[in-house]
């Protein structure tokens, strides 16, 4: 049992490596579809071939131009013209998410906790209603746990993935 055990978690962790490495892919140069992709609003830097650059707020991706939102006003820059555009803030709040996702995991397992431990641990006066009631408590015990947890996990993430993701590279 202990080598099996031992086998699942080897593999489970070059699971996670390989993906690791997958999440983390290269921009391909030249291609758009990063850029694309992006929800209008999200900060850009945008970095010129000339060695200029600017930040501003993405609007869309047009034809042979990048429309953009900048302190003074709409700008259209043309494509052929722009060297680099990365992230200028975080596409997303990691420690909100984990907060949120800490909490919903920490909730369901205070709740399976209950129904295989504390099922059997019932009193000659206790009706479904205190079996309820503790079933409650305990599921917010564990949102709490978890909530904790996925914040720590979600500043950690936060801290250490501070750098702008890359959109496009000029060929």
């Amino acid at each position: 049992m202990v080598r099996t055990a031992r086998s699942v978690v080897c593999k489970t962790c070059l699971l996670l490596l390989f993906h690791s490495v997958l999440v983390h892919a290269d921009v391909i140069p030249g291609r758009w579809e990063k850029v694309e992709a992006q929800a209008p609003g999200t900060g850009l830097t945008v970095i010129m071939k000339s060695g200029d650059r600017f930040d501003c707020t993405f609007e869309e991706v047009q034809m042979d131009t990048l429309v953009v939102e900048t302190g003074a006003g709409e700008r259209r820059v043309p494509k052929v013209d722009i060297q680099r555009l990365e992230t200028s803030e975080p596409v997303r709040d990691p420690a909100k998410d984990g907060t949120l996702k800490g909490a919903a995991i920490g909730a369901i397992a205070g709740g399976v906790f209950f129904g295989i431990v504390g099922g059997g641990i019932r009193g000659p006066r206790d009706g479904a209603g205190r079996a309820i009631a503790r079933a409650l408590v305990i599921g917010a015990v564990g949102a709490g746990i978890g909530a904790g947890g996925g914040a720590a996990l979600g500043f950690a993430v936060d801290y250490w993935h501070k750098a702008p993701e890359v959109l496009y590279v000029a060929q």
